[in-house]
């Protein structure tokens, strides 16, 4: 007797539930997916402070009109300040940090996008500011934006955050092993369990 083939989808759907299901397979691949996804928000991140800077600042060095690039940069601060209230000036990272480890990982697209647009006109009009703050809380935003496309549970989003701090601190500072070391302290309380460090 003839066995009956199973249907192309079928099967098609089968691996695809078998890779879903296998975690830590399926943790790596969207780990490797975020880390790219993250250091393409890194370079274009550096690439518009850079221009910005290359612009605005470089041909106005060494003389006295250097100041207005920085007042200017002030006046669009104040204005993205009154737009986006609470979310572009000051130290974000610490409510960063309290957002992933006690409120599940979930972070909103416009706090993270508000606060990477004030830090490129910060750095591109000159002003003082780090990079490795904006670009750890864009690189594990777009983990938990992936985090919740997938609609994994709220424990395991932290793991995608995680994933998207490491790729943005290793491509901002050119140092992959400091970048995980740094996801794991910051984002996942030094959790070394291979489930979480693999990605």
């Amino acid at each position: 007797m003839e066995t009956e083939e199973k249907p192309h989808s079928a099967t098609a759907r089968g691996r695809l539930h078998s890779f879903y299901s296998n975690e830590y397979t399926f943790f790596i691949i969207v780990g490797i997916f975020i880390g790219i996804l993250a250091g393409l928000a890194n370079f274009a991140f550096v690439e518009t402070y850079s221009f910005l800077y290359d612009t605005v600042v470089v041909p106005y060095w060494g003389s006295p009109y250097v100041i207005f690039p920085l007042l200017c940069g002030g006046v669009v601060l104040v204005l993205l300040a009154y737009i986006f209230p609470n979310d572009v000036l000051g130290y974000g990272f610490t409510k960063f940090l309290e957002k992933i480890n006690l409120r599940g990982g979930i972070i909103k697209p416009k706090e993270t996008i508000a606060k990477a647009i004030g830090a490129c006109v910060t750095l591109g009009f000159g002003g003082s500011a780090g990079q490795e703050g904006p670009i750890a809380q864009l690189g594990g935003a777009i983990g938990s934006f992936i985090g919740q496309i997938f609609k994994v549970s709220r424990g395991k989003i932290p793991v995608f955050v995680a994933c998207g701090i490491a790729a943005g601190i290793a491509a901002t500072f050119n140092a992959p092993i400091a970048g995980v070391l740094f996801a794991e302290e910051g984002a996942l309380l030094k959790d070394f369990r291979i489930g979480s460090f693999l990605p």
